[in-house]
């Protein structure tokens, strides 16, 4: 089960995942999640991100 932090991080960003269905975004994989994560530092919009 995640962390209410991550639920919260997910739900701040969930346009990232637009191709979720929207009731499924907090269930998204970790691996996915890591993969938005590393594409978002890239735009340089780390903030939130421990």
């Amino acid at each position: 089960m995640r962390q209410q932090e991550l639920k919260d991080y997910i739900k701040q960003r969930k346009h990232l995942f637009w191709y979720t269905p929207k009731d499924k975004v907090e269930d998204v994989s970790d691996e996915l999640l890591v993969e938005m994560i590393l594409k978002l530092r890239n735009f340089g919009r780390r903030k939130g991100i421990v």
